[in-house]
Formats: C-alpha cells, sequence, structure tokens
C-alpha cells in the first residue's frame, strides 16, 4: 500500500533538508513525497530541487503562499496514496517510522492510525506523548473519552484518502491556531476502525521560531470554543462524556481569559469576548453547569457576566505579577 507524505514548507532552508532525508531514508519504500513549496522567499525550493531531482516517487509543487492549511490541501488534491501522513518541514520522523505506521494498518482495515510524538527543544526532549496499545471505534468514545485528546495533531498519524475524499474534507484556511485539531475532529465523525499504537517516531521540534504569539490569541479563544461545540456535536450518548466535554470547554474559557488578560489587556479581550463568545456558547455552558467542576463563585460569575469575570482574572494577574 502507498503511503502520500505532505510536507508544506514555507521558509524551511535551515532544517528542511533533516527532514526531507528522513523520509526518503525509510525501511517502508512503498512512498510519495509530496512538497509543496507555499510561496517561499529563501533557498527552500532549491534545497527541494537537489534533494528531490530524478526521484520518480517525489513531487514538488509551488504555489503562491496559501499558509500551512493551503498547502496541506494542494498535497491532499494531489495524493494518490492508501493512506496520507503529514509531516511538517521543521520536524522528522525515525527510519522505520512509516513501516510500522503501515504494519498497524491491517493491510487497509484501519480507518486511522495513531501514534506518539516526542516534542524536542534545542536538541533536548521535553515531553513525550504515548498511545496504549488499543483498537477502537468512534462510538466507543462514549467510554473511551481521553482519546479525543490524542486528536488534537496531525503528527504521528496516518489518514485513509478514500475517507478524506469521500467526505471532501480539507484543513481550514480561515484558522491560524489549531487547524489540525479541527481537521481530526472531522475526520473522526467518518471513522469506522482506529488503531493506537505505542510507538514513538515522530519528532516535533519546538524550538523553531513559530510557537504562539500574542496575536494568535485573538483566534485561540474562538478556535477553543468551536473545537470543544464541534467535540460535543459528536453527539456520544453518554453523561460522563459530556461530563468531559464541558469541563475541558469550560477550562479552555477561563485559561483563555487568564492569558489573553494578561499578554493583551483588559480592553482588547473584552473585545475579543464581545466578537467570539456566542449564544452558543452561552447556552452550552448554562446547559451543564452542574457537571463543571470549579469554584461555586467562579461557575456563578461565568454565568451572569462573562466581562466580570475577565475584570477579576485581570485584577487577580496584576495581584500575582
Amino acid at each position: 500500500m502507498k503511503i502520500s507524505v505532505i510536507i508544506p514548507v514555507y521558509n524551511a532552508e535551515a532544517y528542511l533538508e533533516r527532514c526531507i532525508l528522513s523520509i526518503l531514508n525509510q525501511t517502508y519504500q512503498d512512498v510519495e513525497l509530496i512538497a509543496v513549496n507555499d510561496g517561499s522567499t529563501d533557498h527552500s525550493l532549491e534545497i527541494l530541487q537537489e534533494l528531490l531531482a530524478d526521484k520518480r516517487h517525489c513531487k514538488i509543487i509551488n504555489q503562491t503562499n496559501q499558509g500551512v492549511s493551503g498547502a496541506r490541501n494542494t498535497g491532499i488534491v494531489h495524493a494518490i496514496g492508501t493512506y496520507l501522513a503529514f509531516i511538517d518541514s521543521d520536524d522528522f520522523v525515525a527510519p522505520n517510522y512509516l513501516e510500522i505506521l503501515i504494519k498497524a494498518s491491517s493491510q487497509g482495515e484501519m480507518d486511522w492510525i495513531l501514534s506518539g510524538t516526542s516534542y524536542i527543544q534545542e536538541k533536548e526532549e521535553i515531553k513525550v506523548v504515548s498511545m496504549e496499545e488499543d483498537t477502537w471505534e468512534q462510538k466507543e468514545l462514549a467510554n473511551k473519552f481521553s482519546y479525543i485528546d490524542y486528536t488534537t495533531s496531525i503528527h504521528g498519524k496516518l489518514y485513509k484518502k478514500e475517507i478524506i475524499d469521500k467526505h471532501q474534507l480539507r484543513f481550514d484556511i480561515t484558522m491560524s491556531f489549531a487547524e489540525d485539531r479541527d481537521f481530526n475532529i472531522e475526520y473522526i465523525r467518518h471513522i469506522k476502525r482506529a488503531h493506537n499504537i505505542p510507538y514513538i517516531g515522530y519528532t516535533y521540534c519546538t524550538d523553531i521560531p513559530n510557537s504562539l504569539s500574542k496575536k494568535n490569541y485573538y483566534y485561540k479563544f474562538k478556535n477553543d470554543c468551536i473545537y470543544w461545540n464541534k467535540v460535543l456535536s459528536l453527539c456520544i450518548n453518554s453523561h460522563s462524556f459530556n461530563v468531559y466535554v464541558v469541563n475541558r470547554f469550560y477550562n479552555a474559557i477561563v485559561d483563555n481569559i487568564s492569558i489573553m488578560t494578561k499578554w493583551l489587556g483588559i480592553k482588547q479581550t473584552l473585545q475579543i469576548i464581545k466578537r467570539d463568545y456566542q449564544k452558543d456558547y452561552q447556552r452550552f455552558i448554562l446547559s451543564y453547569t452542574s457537571y463543571i467542576d470549579a469554584p461555586i463563585w467562579q461557575k456563578y460569575i461565568i454565568r451572569q457576566d462573562l466581562y466580570l469575570f475577565c475584570i477579576i482574572i485581570n485584577f487577580l494577574n496584576k495581584l500575582h505579577g
């Protein structure tokens, strides 16, 4: 079975060779490499042309800058593999990465293969996300809702191209934050069987200067609201699942407000909330308030007046420096 590896490339000259070579040196050979040069202004294109010259199984696609989601979507359109793997140009994978993941597909029976990820910063491992061995279906999320946490990134996973094509799934180009999480929660609606494997072959490099900026906080609050409502809309018929989702959503609201007031100030925070905190989200919190594990005063204020809560959090941030 062929695997199409999609790599969005934008001004990645400092680390692109490491990424490309980690794909070219895979022990699994039935691989199509698709590098989407997303309007790079450095030497990324020249590096791609040098590394991939005369390699029939590799494609270089040039396009004007559309962002990482647009680049991934272009790769999806051109891919011909049974499965797709997404790898960022600043990351790299182990030599047996694709071989182990494709073996876990059980000859194509699995719709989604999920493995772990190692996070490094300045060449030192700072975090490891690992999976427990399991084969599961979407309906089992009622009892395995912690698996939702596995869907926060596209790294370390294989996706079935047939499902993506059938349901016309694409990355949302309007999102500047957590677009992979959004793609995954849409993809999970259409799977029949998924397989988690206790293997870590993907290395995510956090020392590259593309971390969450203050600008992205303008969008993070909105994206978190959208995401957790999409999770709830999976319609898992389970009280414990609903409790899990509302608490995650509630904590996302509180955490976002705390961070925004600290970095953006109370005025801009209130502007963002006024813009993005829709009535549907408020009704969600009102409907499930009794499920929320938080102090009563905090729940009461958020129910009654989110603006007042922002002012209190802003005061507490200043009080604690």
